[in-house]
């Protein structure tokens, strides 16, 4: 059963580590939190600007500490964009 279930992710985790399996969900809660959330909370404010800011660095801290890729020219890539 679990191996129908790992090949039926693969497309989604197979280029990150067997430990970083979890980091598409953090890619997609970054994703949700800059556009959704933030989209809805004062828009135009220098607050939102300010939670957007800090948003992208949390998820770049995470990023250069968990090293989720296995190639690790994909991880200094995700680190520079």
């Amino acid at each position: 059963m679990f191996y129908l279930f790992r090949k039926a992710l693969d497309l989604l985790i197979d280029d990150y580590k067997p430990r970083a399996t979890f980091w598409e969900l953090v890619v997609i809660f970054e994703k949700l939190m800059l556009v959704g959330f933030l989209a809805l909370f004062r828009p135009g404010s220098w607050i939102q600007i300010f939670l957007a800011i800090i948003v992208a660095l949390l998820t770049l801290l995470l990023l250069a500490s968990c090293q989720p890729y296995r190639n690790p020219h994909d991880n200094l890539f995700a680190l520079t964009t």
